[in-house]
C-alpha cells in the first residue's frame, strides 16, 4: 500500500451514499495502514473542492462510526489530523453538514467532548491556540536533547499490491517466448546437423593430409558458430521467461486485488439493497388496505 494508491481511490470519492460506503468499506479493509490512509485523507482534503471535502468528511465519518467495535485503530489515526481538518471545512455552503457530523459524534461519543468542541469551534480556537505563546523573559536552562523518532517503517514492496499491471504486456511476452522457443529449437536443430562429433577419439584420426584438415577446420568453425547461436538463444529465452514470470506473478497479485475490491463493492449493495428492503417493510405498515367496492358499485 503506498501513498498514490490511496490518493487515487480518495480523489475518486463522490457525495453518493453507494460511494462512501464502497470506499468505507475498502478502508475497514485496510486496517493495517490507518495512519498512512488518515495521513493521505488530509493531504486530499487540503486539494480537494468544497463538494469534495464534504465527501471526505463523509467518508471519515462513516469510517469512524464503524471502526468502534473491532478497528479502533482509525478513531486514534483520524484524531490526529481533525485537528488539522477543521479550517478546510469553514465554507458556509457546507458548514451546517460539517458541524451535523461533528454533532453525530458527540451523541454518540465518537471522541471525548471537549476535542469535538475544538472542531466545532473551527479555526478560531486552534488559531489561538498556535499563535499566543508564553513570552519567555529570561533564558531558561536548555532543555535535554531529544533523540528524534525515527520515520514509520514503509510497508515493504512484497506486501504492496500492483498498483499498474498491462495485460497486452502479458500477451506481447507471451508471443515474445513463443518466437524465442521456436529459435531456440531451430539452433538446436542446426547444432545437431553439423557434421562434426569432438566428443570421437578418432575425429582427428582421420586428418590424413592438408585437405582432410581445411574440411576439419571449417566444420569445426560452423560447429563452434552454431553451438555459440544456440547458447546465446537459449540465455535470451531464459531472460525473457524470467520477465514472463515476474508478469504473471504481477498479474495474480493485481487480480486478487482487483477481487478484493470487487467483493467490497458487491457487500455495499447487499448492504445497501437490505436497508432498501428494510425502509420498504417499514413504509408496508403504513399502507391503508383498500375497501371492497360497495354493492351498489359492482357491475352487474
Amino acid at each position: 500500500m503506498d501513498e498514490a494508491a490511496i490518493a487515487r481511490k480518495l480523489t475518486s470519492i463522490d457525495l453518493s451514499q453507494e460511494c462512501v460506503e464502497t470506499l468505507s468499506l475498502w478502508v475497514l479493509h485496510h486496517k493495517q495502514h490507518s495512519d498512512l490512509i488518515a495521513h493521505v485523507w488530509i493531504k486530499c482534503l487540503r486539494k480537494a473542492t468544497v463538494q469534495n471535502r464534504l465527501a471526505l468528511l463523509y467518508l471519515c465519518n462513516d469510517v469512524l462510526q464503524r471502526c468502534r467495535k473491532d478497528k479502533p485503530q482509525f478513531l486514534a489515526s483520524f484524531r490526529d489530523v481533525l485537528l488539522d481538518a477543521g479550517p478546510l471545512l469553514t465554507d458556509p455552503k457546507t458548514r451546517k453538514n460539517v458541524l451535523r457530523v461533528f454533532s453525530i459524534w458527540k451523541e454518540r461519543k465518537v471522541y471525548d467532548d471537549v476535542f469535538i468542541k475544538q472542531l466545532q469551534e473551527g479555526p478560531d480556537t486552534s488559531g489561538t491556540s498556535h499563535s499566543k505563546k508564553p513570552v519567555v523573559t529570561r533564558s531558561p536552562s536548555p532543555p535535554p536533547p531529544r533523540t528524534p523518532s525515527p520515520p514509520p517503517a514503509e510497508p515493504s514492496p512484497s506486501e504492496d499490491e500492483v498498483i499498474d499491471f498491462e495485460p497486452t504486456r502479458l500477451v506481447e511476452q507471451v508471443k515474445k517466448v513463443r518466437k524465442l522457443q521456436l529459435d531456440v529449437g531451430a539452433k538446436m536443430g542446426s547444432l545437431s546437423a553439423t557434421k562434426l562429433d569432438i566428443s570421437k577419439s578418432d575425429v582427428l584420426a582421420e586428418c590424413k593430409d592438408r585437405r582432410h584438415c581445411e574440411q576439419f577446420e571449417r566444420d569445426f568453425d560452423e560447429g563452434i558458430r552454431c553451438l555459440r547461436g544456440y547458447v546465446n538463444a537459449l540465455e535470451t529465452s531464459l531472460s525473457e521467461r524470467r520477465e514472463l514470470a515476474q508478469l504473471l506473478h504481477d498479474g495474480s497479485r493485481y487480480y486478487a486485488h482487483q477481487l478484493s475490491d470487487v467483493q467490497l463493492v458487491t457487500e455495499a449493495y447487499r448492504s445497501f439493497a437490505s436497508r432498501v428492503r428494510g425502509v420498504n417493510d417499514g413504509l408496508g405498515r403504513f399502507r391503508i388496505p383498500t375497501p371492497p367496492p360497495l354493492p351498489d358499485e359492482c357491475p352487474s
